[in-house]
């Protein structure tokens, strides 16, 4: 079991001590019962998803399908700065 060091303000101790005091919990068991209703009430977003929602996809010059083809790609600026020697 791994042990966490967190530091609160003084009013964020007064209402731990009060939801451990209401509840009969220790002050552990209240932070992590804490924590598990976070994470289960954050959103679970693909990258995809993020990237759309920040308005990456598409910000960008450049052929549409580089990473379908970015083999293609790579050998053809290859030869075209071989050429420019």
């Amino acid at each position: 079991m791994k042990v966490l060091s967190v530091r609160l303000t003084d009013s964020d101790q007064e209402v731990l001590d009060k939801v451990s005091a209401a509840t009969g919990k220790t002050p552990s068991a209240v932070m992590k019962e804490a924590l598990h209703l976070y994470a289960g009430q954050a959103p679970s977003k693909s990258p995809a998803e993020l990237a759309r929602e920040f308005g990456l996809i598409g910000a960008f010059a450049g052929p549409v399908d580089l990473a379908e083809n970015a083999k293609r790609y790579l050998q053809k600026r290859i030869r075209a700065k071989r050429n420019r020697r």
